[in-house]
């Protein structure tokens, strides 16, 4: 995606701001993401095992290795990833609502 775009901005504005648009990118924006995603990981993960604050910026660092990681291993790999996690994300949702064909059986 960002390929496209700083492709796009070089044809309309020309060289200069297209790279100063791929710096941006780069080094802010892609980096920033990355980081803010880790500490919200960290800080949700703290809330459910209590551990100190040096562990949860270890923690986040390691995430994100653990997603560069994914990452390198290829565009299948990390799809079948988020696949994974996706159903876990639908089925936790799900175990949280009761199903209302078997509220009666529940209470037997």
């Amino acid at each position: 995606m960002p390929g496209h775009l700083c492709f796009h901005s070089w044809t309309v504005f020309g060289q200069v701001p297209a790279f100063l648009l791929w710096l941006t990118l780069f080094f802010v924006i892609t980096s920033g993401t990355a980081a803010a995603l880790a500490a919200a990981f960290s800080d949700n993960l703290r809330q459910i095992v209590p551990m100190p604050a040096v562990a949860g910026k270890i923690i986040a660092i390691a995430f994100i290795g653990l997603v560069a990681l994914i990452n390198v291993c290829g565009t299948r790999f990390s799809a079948n990833i988020q696949n994974v996690l996706a159903v876990i994300k639908i089925g936790s949702v799900l175990h949280d609502q009761p199903c209302p064909s078997l509220e009666h059986a529940r209470y037997r």
